[in-house]
């Protein structure tokens, strides 16, 4: 269970209010309130989410030498 938080913790869902901006694109459609556009923005920001995730954990594990001479990142679980 610990193993799963710091996978979660690692991929940063703070950062994830960021891809909330994919939302706007519902302002520009004529149909924003229909079924089909609030579904195709919600899997884009999901889509934006995991892709953004997926890098800061490749990044740590690249970076994970570097960052335990940090003293924030040194505190990362990876």
């Amino acid at each position: 269970m610990k193993l799963l938080f710091n996978i979660f913790i690692s991929m940063r869902p703070r950062q994830w209010v960021k891809n909330v901006l994919v939302f706007a694109a519902l302002f520009f459609n004529p149909e924003i309130f229909g079924f089909r556009p609030i579904g195709i923005v919600f899997l884009a920001f999901l889509v934006f989410c995991l892709v953004s995730s997926g890098v800061y954990l490749i990044n740590d594990l690249f970076d994970k030498e570097r960052d335990k001479l940090h003293p924030v990142k040194k505190e990362r679980p990876i």
